[in-house]
């Protein structure tokens, strides 16, 4: 990620950070966090640091 942060900001740009989803009770979190991340990937937005194991969600790390 922090190649990433670089590569923005020698081009002059930022990331932008946006609420995809709010007031989700904290039991639904997991859950909420893999349909928006699916969600998504369906669009065909590029995601970092995320990778998908069976139902749960991976750092690259892991």
């Amino acid at each position: 990620m922090r190649e990433w942060l670089d590569e923005l900001r020698l081009e002059g740009l930022a990331p932008q950070i946006m609420v995809v989803r709010d007031h989700v009770p904290y039991a639904d979190l997991e859950h909420a966090e893999q349909e928006a991340i699916s969600a998504a990937e369906l669009e065909g937005k590029r995601l970092l640091n995320v990778v998908f194991a069976g139902n749960r969600l991976l750092s690259e790390t892991e």
